[in-house]
């Protein structure tokens, strides 16, 4: 999941005055974990996992449950979460209750320069769209027209791309 969290640190001195307040920076963390498992019923564990992850706010992204043809007793599965980022760690500890935690891994990546320059690549994006849908509304002939549209159309799909990364980035 993404957050956005408050750097601790210091950004300089205050203003000569003193009466400038100091604003810590945003930012934007990606956190993700893997807990393994292992449960006596896996097929009745699989709802308390989905359970889990709407309680937590998010949602099951992907599953994959085999179930070993020599031996149809023994079944495991990877249920890939989605949750966010404040509510990961109730949610790893949910699951841990479910049996024995095998292992356990976190990480977390900051991602604030990447969600900043697709934030100012998705505003000069638009602003490009919206120049060439003005001269598409002045175009005086059909040969102008197709022209445009075909530079409007890339323009579009370039914004579309930006916006399914900023998407990504949440």
């Amino acid at each position: 999941g993404l957050t956005r969290d408050e750097d601790g640190e210091d950004g300089g001195g205050a203003g000569a005055g003193g009466d400038a307040a100091l604003v810590p920076a945003q930012r934007s963390v990606i956190a993700t974990a893997s807990i393994l498992v292992r449960v006596d019923e896996v097929v009745l564990v699989l709802p308390r996992v989905t359970g889990v992850a709407t309680a937590s706010g998010g949602y099951v992204a992907g599953e994959d449950t085999a179930t070993d043809p020599d031996d149809p007793t023994q079944t495991t599965a990877v249920v890939v979460l989605r949750v966010p980022t404040g509510t990961m760690p109730a949610a790893l500890e949910q699951l841990a209750g479910f049996g024995d935690v095998l292992s356990r891994q976190q990480d977390i990546v900051d991602v604030t320069e990447q969600v900043v320059d697709v934030e100012s690549r998705v505003a000069s994006a638009r602003a490009s769209v919206g120049r060439i849908r003005l001269l598409l509304d002045r175009a005086q002939s059909i040969s102008d027209i197709v022209r445009i549209e075909g530079e409007l159309s890339r323009r579009e799909a370039d914004l579309e791309s930006l916006l399914a990364q900023q998407r990504s980035l949440q």
